[in-house]
């Protein structure tokens, strides 16, 4: 499928990901090939550390590239994204956020709540972070 719409999403903090949208009812259908998703939205990406991804409805696709430690940020600005993109659209797919890396995904995050979103990372994640990162602060 050819890109319909994309939009980057840029906070003054650091955070960042980048959004595939459109009217199609198979705009989030490209999430299914995640390598080629990335090169059609960003060009070519190391995608060593895995992606994070939030498929909120038909008509959405957001993606962050593990790179640095924006990721940390940008974290918690997806997680918003896909409980507003899951809650107030047609066709809603999924609430959670996930992690996916060597085509397979672990839901990393998601709605538990009315007013919290709960972050839930197994320990291959945690490390993954901590790795592009860099250590916890003290």
């Amino acid at each position: 499928m050819p890109i319909e719409d994309r939009k980057d999403v840029r906070a003054p903090d650091g955070g960042n990901f980048t959004v595939l949208h459109g009217p199609s009812i198979h705009t989030a259908s490209p999430a299914l090939v995640m390598p080629n998703l990335i090169e059609s939205l960003l060009g070519p990406a190391d995608l060593t550390h895995g992606v994070l991804v939030a498929i909120p409805n038909r008509h959405q696709v957001a993606v962050h590239v593990f790179r640095d430690k924006t990721v940390l940020s940008t974290l918690p600005k997806m997680a918003r994204f896909v409980e507003l993109g899951y809650d107030d659209s047609p066709g809603p797919l999924s609430p959670h956020l996930h992690w996916w890396r060597a085509g397979q995904r672990e839901q990393i995050a998601g709605l538990y709540t009315a007013d919290s979103i709960a972050i839930r990372a197994g320990a291959e994640f945690r490390g993954t972070i901590a790795q592009v990162a860099g250590p916890p602060r003290p």
